[in-house]
């Protein structure tokens, strides 16, 4: 629905009222982000915008696609100012848009890959964002997509740090997500945590560096 007022979406169980000068907003923000030689700066201030705009319920929903993608591709830069910034957008994008399906299945297949790469970073403050990143974003969103690729990265990754980010963030779903979910999700999360329970080698569930 649209008015001079702006148009109004759903987001969760929540309203939104999304003004044509925060959508316009929006825009610019993503132009930002996409100039390969803006600098740094001007994209840290963008995301930045992006998260503030997020919190306020002022990212429309039929944007919220390619806000996520623009948001992401920023994680691998090598700047932890600006991974800081991506992964707090990410947070209060997941926040406000977290149950919708396309947010979702952009999560599963833009957001969550990016997120455990940035955990296995040699770089000890990027490695670290990555960490503290997922589990929070996870208590605002749940899809089977989701589950499954956390549980096969759980089991296959090579990299202990990356394991270890999986265990805890299936422990979060565990937690936070709906119970329908996690009983349709049993086929391949049982024989996953089995597995995981497991591995001395990663001690998936336990250490915390």
């Amino acid at each position: 629905m649209t008015s001079d007022t702006g148009s109004i979406v759903e987001a969760g169980a929540k309203t939104l009222v999304v003004t044509p000068a925060a959508a316009a907003s929006t825009v610019e923000l993503l132009h930002t982000l996409a100039d390969r030689s803006a600098a740094w700066t001007e994209r840290d201030e963008a995301l930045k915008e992006i998260a503030e705009l997020a919190d306020c319920g002022e990212i429309d929903q039929q944007i919220v696609q390619r806000v996520l993608l623009s948001v992401a591709k920023q994680l691998p830069d090598l700047r932890s100012q600006v991974v800081r910034s991506a992964c707090i957008a990410l947070q209060a994008l997941t926040a406000a848009h977290g149950w919708n399906k396309i947010a979702q299945r952009t999560i599963k297949e833009a957001v969550v890959p990016q997120l455990l790469t940035l955990a296995g970073n040699g770089n000890t403050v990027l490695a670290s964002a990555g960490r503290e990143c997922l589990p929070e974003l996870l208590k605002n969103t749940a899809s089977e997509g989701i589950l499954k690729l956390l549980t096969e990265s759980l089991t296959s990754a090579t990299q202990k740090s990356i394991r270890h980010l999986c265990g805890v963030s299936v422990l979060v779903a565990l937690q936070e997500w709906p119970e329908e979910l996690l009983t349709s999700s049993s086929r391949f999360l049982e024989p996953a945590l089995l597995a995981a329970s497991a591995d001395a080698s990663s001690e998936v569930f336990y250490h915390d560096t």
